[in-house]
């Protein structure tokens, strides 16, 4: 006569009901797009303007030259295939304030400057030294020089690409770029192209 078997013991119930939840709760964090199931715990970086991360509202340039027939920083930020020039006002120097929706990891900034406007004012040429800061949203030239900046990039001419590592681009919430010095000791510094790239610093 054969005995019904025994009721698992409770510590490996309680691993299959543990097990089940996990997966249950993977699912419920799966979201849907383009017909496809999306995890939001993979990190892909993307730019991120165009991933609707960019609170424009809140974004700016500090001494951008706000002339009609220039361009301004929502302008550079897009891929911006006709070339346009955003350039400094009164000097060299400019301080793009880049506020997002929500707390990002920033993993790389790219900075383009190949097509140097043709009717400016005065000479233009591209950015050369530039720092970047993070979560520094009051910062302006008149204390840049007091702050420490996070990355310091001697940049080359045309377009540069430059890695973001550490703690401090992590959970951010802002980003400062100060174009210190440009590469012909011009009076006006120019640039065709600004991306932020990184993606949204999930909680947990």
């Amino acid at each position: 006569r054969q005995h019904p078997r025994p009721p698992p013991p409770p510590s490996a119930m309680n691993v299959d009901q543990e097990g089940s939840n996990t997966q249950m709760m993977r699912q419920a964090n799966m979201r849907k797009k383009g017909g496809q199931l999306m995890d939001p715990t993979r990190h892909e970086d993307a730019d991120l303007l165009g991933t609707g991360m960019v609170d424009l509202r809140q974004t700016s340039c500090l001494n951008a030259n706000g002339e009609p027939k220039w361009a301004q920083l929502s302008q550079v930020m897009q891929p911006n295939t006709e070339d346009l020039a955003l350039i400094s006002d009164a000097d060299e120097q400019l301080i793009f304030k880049i506020v997002f929706k929500e707390k990002v990891n920033l993993s790389e900034i790219l900075i383009r400057a190949d097509k140097a406007p043709e009717n400016a004012d005065d000479e233009c040429s591209a950015p050369k030294l530039v720092k970047v800061f993070s979560n520094k949203d009051d910062l302006d030239f008149g204390d840049v020089g007091d702050e420490t900046p996070a990355s310091i990039i001697e940049m080359v001419v045309g377009e540069h690409r430059t890695r973001l590592v550490g703690a401090r681009y992590q959970r951010v919430s802002s980003v400062q770029i100060f174009v210190e010095a440009n590469q012909g000791d011009t009076p006006l510094t120019f640039l065709n192209r600004l991306s932020v790239i990184g993606h949204r610093a999930w909680n947990g």
